[in-house]
């Protein structure tokens, strides 16, 4: 007896493998009409397999997806179109949680009839898990900073009065001197607790339609001096695509890249901008003339921390990650040694997926 000729004798057995696999699955005519549904149901969302049975599938969505997304799911199955992705669905007693879904119809290959095949998971104590660890480390970089600051702030006023009292005294050059590089060390550490605080205080994103061509060339404005100073041009060929982005925060992501490409190119250096649209995104490429990254570093320039310069924290580009990850888009990095750095950003050009726009039967 094979596998299949068990589960059909036997329908329990199967029944038990889907409970096993904490995979919520429902069966449904393609009109949403539920005819049955596994134990793991019942445990997600409070309804038995009695009080789902007949019920439409609608039950279990958020009143604000039954206008657009319900329906287009309706319809694309009708069309033997699956989807997959994550949804807000609702249980029993009213609470919204997150769920993984796949909404797939299900075809009959003798006599050519359809069903719906509706596969969850509860994944929202995985997100609440996953917020509640980036939270809490971007708050442990917080209390370091905020630790920091005072005995930091006491320390160089104390350095500095010991270099100027040093400075008036005859004979105390040597001292002087390590006095000096005391204070410099002072404030490194100081600038270094300006940067984990800032890194780790970004404000949530406020969406308002902008250019990004204007916020580039905001960017260079703010970086005027030093383009100016090593005589770097910045050639802005990017559209004027209007994006959905918190101005002041994006303004921060190209100043800081900016920055970074201009101190790393030799003086009469380029960057270079330029943007297109690819499916769903408006990807724009900063593309320097610097000495670029060596491979071994390129994999880390991302981490906080991470930096090829003395000087310098490393906090700029994971702050510009953590930006454009607050934004639903990405940031990535490419580069060969000699051939300057090609940073690619990506934005989202619609915040919500193609099924929640509109009725797609329209």
């Amino acid at each position: 007896m094979d596998f299949l000729q068990i589960c059909f004798r036997y329908p329990k057995i199967l029944d038990s493998i889907f409970f096993g696999l904490e995979l919520a699955i429902i069966v449904a005519d393609l009109e949403g009409r539920i005819s049955w549904t596994n134990r793991v149901v019942e445990k997600v969302f409070g309804y038995t397999q009695e009080e789902l049975e007949n019920q439409n599938l609608s039950t279990l969505f958020t009143k604000e997806d039954l206008n657009l997304l319900y329906p287009n799911l309706l319809y694309m199955a009708n069309r033997k179109r699956p989807y997959e992705g994550e949804v807000m669905l609702q249980r029993k007693n009213g609470d919204r949680f997150f769920a993984y879904m796949i909404f797939e119809p299900c075809t009959d290959l003798q006599d050519n009839t359809s069903i719906l095949s509706v596969c969850l998971q509860d994944i929202d104590e995985k997100k609440r898990i996953e917020k509640k660890i980036s939270e809490s480390f971007y708050d442990a970089l917080l209390e370091i900073a905020k630790g920091l600051k005072p005995s930091l702030a006491k320390s160089l006023g104390e350095a500095g009065a010991l270099v100027e009292a040093l400075s008036r005294t005859e004979g105390q050059t040597a001292d002087s001197e390590a006095s000096r590089r005391v204070l410099e060390r002072l404030k490194q550490i100081e600038r270094l607790a300006a940067s984990i605080e800032s890194f780790a205080s970004l404000p949530e994103p406020y969406f308002t339609d902008e250019n990004i061509k204007d916020i580039v060339e905001a960017a260079a404005a703010e970086r005027g001096s030093l383009l100016e100073e090593k005589q770097i041009v910045v050639v802005n060929s990017l559209e004027d695509a209007v994006l959905a982005v918190d101005r002041p925060l994006i303004t921060r992501v190209f100043s800081i890249l900016m920055e970074n490409s201009a101190e790393a190119a030799a003086p009469g250096g380029r960057i270079e901008l330029s943007g297109e649209r690819f499916e769903n995104q408006f990807m724009v490429n900063l593309i320097d003339s610097g000495p670029g990254i060596p491979p071994a570093d390129l994999h880390h320039i991302f981490e906080p921390f991470f930096s090829t310069k003395t000087d310098r924290p490393g906090m700029g580009l994971p702050t510009v990650r953590r930006i454009m990850e607050k934004h639903g888009g990405w940031v990535e990095a490419a580069s060969q040694p000699g051939q300057g750095v090609t940073m690619t950003l990506a934005f989202p050009l619609e915040r919500r997926r193609f099924i929640r726009l509109s009725r797609l039967s329209e």
